[in-house]
């Protein structure tokens, strides 16, 4: 019987063990997502860089480049854009997708064009994970999708 228990015991081990590494991943990928979004859509670009996969910095220094005066004054007479939902879905251990839902979105209407407030915005964030860090990938400039 007690060899039994020598034998179940560091199998147990290892379940939750795996188990809590799984679930520190999906809080990982969260965290990222959540602070790329609040980062990006306040305009912090320089902390939504740190937050975005390496080869797709230069969509976010030509989304900086076309910040206008007049969208600096607005950002500062707004309400800050805040997270209102998120949800994970994880695609691999190095993949996953987030669904977030925004309040108090500033987008422009088009590539320099005049920003416009969206007050429930759902946006879809590729993530992928490199060097043990969870990355948001940018194929486009994130689009509010349709409610």
């Amino acid at each position: 019987m007690k060899h039994r228990y020598e034998v179940i015991l560091p199998v147990l081990l290892l379940i939750v063990a795996v188990a809590c590494d799984s679930l520190r991943g999906d809080a990982d990928a969260e965290a990222a997502a959540r602070g790329w979004a609040e980062a990006y859509f306040n305009y912090d670009y320089m902390q939504a860089m740190s937050l975005t996969a390496d080869e797709d910095q230069p969509r976010l220094r030509f989304a900086a480049s076309n910040v206008t005066p007049q969208d600096v004054t607005l950002l500062n007479e707004t309400e800050s854009a805040e997270v209102q939902s998120m949800e994970v879905v994880e695609g691999s251990d190095s993949t996953a997708t987030a669904y977030i839902t925004m309040s108090h979105v500033l987008q422009p209407d088009s590539i320099g064009g005049s920003l416009r407030r969206i007050e429930d915005a759902r946006f879809e964030l590729p993530m992928v994970k490199r060097k043990g860090s969870w990355k948001v990938r940018l194929a486009e400039l994130p689009r509010s999708q349709r409610r």
